[in-house]
């Protein structure tokens, strides 16, 4: 969930990057981490494991704005529908009790949590097998259900994934149109969750033993957007290094640069490829599904901002227009991450 991460530098140890980036302490890097965040909501509740037994999480309250958009009559698949009228979404339930729907939407929200908890993406085939059953085709109900109970209990929400085959082709550039074509017929039946809270309630969030991992990424993805969204492995290691960060060497507060990038890449913070054409495996980084889903892109500039605190309004303006224009069109799969899975059936 977008959390608040007030980026601490001057806890780095080597001079060029404390002397610079200290004066960055205010900044605010706003990273999503949705497990964080339900565990500072739900303080008095463990966070859940779909292999443990299952507790009451809380009553579902209609009312906010739906992400999911349904397909054709399931579009009204609330969970109280005008009288007189059954939408094919609850036609769907009607073979479950209210207690046994009940039950999938809580398999659901802890399934949810427990993956997300683990940095991994909510599959749609584990949603069939583990919470669904024999009732796969209740999916767009029950997930709506869930839906609405995350939003209202643990203030986040479950955004679909976008494809590979669409990231990388809006990361290209090479045709902006072919991007939101293909976008828009790649689903991937994956999920991962986000941040509903106000930037105030975010604040509240310490990431402790977490903020190196939160900073250093901030910084990658700072780097790979000044590069025009993607950048080679190299160039990005000649980047890092100004920064006293070096390959094959552990740095005193961010550890080994080689485990930092894999385990990016393992979280979708970072997605990796081969470069075309190259004869030795050497790669390119791009923005992974999981940054552009809690790290707005305003909020990097922002940050990257921060790190010349005594700029004038003007030049501060300047900066931000800078790093927009160096980072080149909009990046296509990212700004359609908001409008939500098409809950089709099964």
């Amino acid at each position: 969930m977008a959390t608040v991460c007030h980026s601490q530098f001057h806890h780095v140890n080597n001079p060029s990057l404390s002397g610079v980036l200290s004066e960055t302490a205010g900044s605010q890097c706003e990273i999503s981490s949705p497990v964080k965040m339900s565990q500072r909501r739900r303080s008095t509740r463990m966070l859940p494991d779909e292999n443990e037994e299952h507790e009451e999480v809380g009553p579902s309250q209609p009312g906010r704005s739906q992400l999911v958009e349904l397909n054709h009559d399931e579009s009204s698949g609330d969970e109280h529908p005008p009288s007189g009228k059954v939408t094919t979404a609850e036609k769907h339930l009607q073979g479950l009790s209210p207690d046994e729907v009940e039950r999938k939407v809580k398999d659901l929200v802890r399934l949810a949590l427990a993956t997300e908890h683990r940095k991994q993406p909510l599959k749609r085939d584990d949603i069939n097998k583990k919470v669904l059953k024999d009732h796969t085709r209740a999916f767009a109900a029950v997930f709506q259900r869930a839906q609405e109970r995350l939003r209202q209990t643990f203030g986040v929400e479950m955004v679909e994934m976008a494809s590979r085959e669409r990231r990388q082709t809006a990361a290209s550039q090479t045709s902006k149109r072919a991007a939101v074509m293909k976008g828009e017929k790649a689903s991937t039946r994956a999920y991962l969750l986000r941040s509903t809270l106000s930037a105030e309630e975010r604040s509240i969030v310490n990431w402790g033993d977490q903020q190196p991992t939160m900073v250093l990424l901030c910084i990658i993805l700072g780097i790979i957007l000044v590069n025009g969204r993607r950048i080679d492995e190299a160039h990005l290691l000649v980047y890092l290094r100004r920064l006293g960060i070096r390959k094959g060497k552990e740095h005193s507060v961010f550890g080994s640069i080689e485990a930092a990038l894999t385990e990016y890449v393992k979280q979708a913070y970072l997605d990796r490829v081969k470069e075309q054409g190259a004869d030795a495996d050497t790669y390119e980084y791009m923005w992974g599904p999981r940054a552009k889903i809690e790290l707005p892109e305003a909020n990097l500039i922002e940050f990257m901002s921060g790190v010349y605190p005594d700029l004038a309004p003007e030049a501060k303006q300047r900066l931000g227009t800078d790093i927009k224009r160096l980072a080149g069109p909009a990046d296509q799969s990212a700004a359609t991450q908001g409008d939500g899975p098409v809950a089709s059936q099964s």
